[in-house]
């Protein structure tokens, strides 16, 4: 059985939803708005427990974006949300290698903590859902990064160094990713104040 309406029916009925109802059209538009901004903060709130939470922003603002036919929102301010969100993603992993360098890693011990962040964060959330990502990735970067330099030096005192370095790395790549968060969300406030 077909249905008797071509492609842009969907747009025009989204158009009628925000656009057309009047009273009905306002509530929703407010629910929406609503409903975004909680969002959004929740996505800034979960980016410490590994949640990408910068893509969450991201993805948030296309979805308001499409449902309101970029009214508000427009495609140059998409593009920067998910071109900071993927340098973000980086950043977090960088700041970690870079600190464990700082502290005396080598290069292998580097991809250690990087790789014991990432196991640790998929370890973490098996064992306990939520919290557990975030206990997984510092603890991973650490066990990476000692047991690399461990096995590479057999110095205790270098290997925790370059833990304790990876650590503090991973805790600073987090810091850095939600100070991104909350820049993303302060242009996303712009756009709507601007609007």
């Amino acid at each position: 059985m077909e249905f008797p309406w071509n492609s842009c029916v969907p747009a025009m009925f989204y158009s009628l939803i925000f656009r057309g109802f009047g009273l009905i059209s306002v509530l929703m538009s407010v629910a929406l708005h609503i409903i975004m901004w909680i969002v959004l903060f929740g996505a800034l709130l979960v980016i410490p427990l590994g949640v990408p939470g910068t893509f969450i922003i991201a993805g948030t603002v296309l979805l308001e974006a499409i449902l309101t036919d970029f009214a508000v929102v427009h495609s140059n301010l998409l593009i920067w949300l998910f071109a900071i969100a993927v340098a973000l993603e980086g950043v977090e992993y960088l700041v970690t290698g870079i600190s464990a360098q700082r502290y005396g890693a080598s290069k292998i011990g580097i991809v250690g903590a990087i790789l014991g962040a990432l196991i640790g964060a998929i370890v973490g959330s098996a064992l306990i859902p939520i919290i557990g990502t975030l206990i997984g990735t510092l603890a991973g970067a650490y066990v990476g990064a000692v047991g690399v330099e461990m096995f590479r030096t057999s110095s205790v005192e270098k290997a925790l160094r370059a833990g304790y370095g990876a650590f503090l790395g991973n805790a600073g790549g987090k810091i850095a990713k939600m100070v991104g968060g909350v820049f993303m969300i302060v242009l996303v406030i712009r756009a709507f104040v601007g609007a």
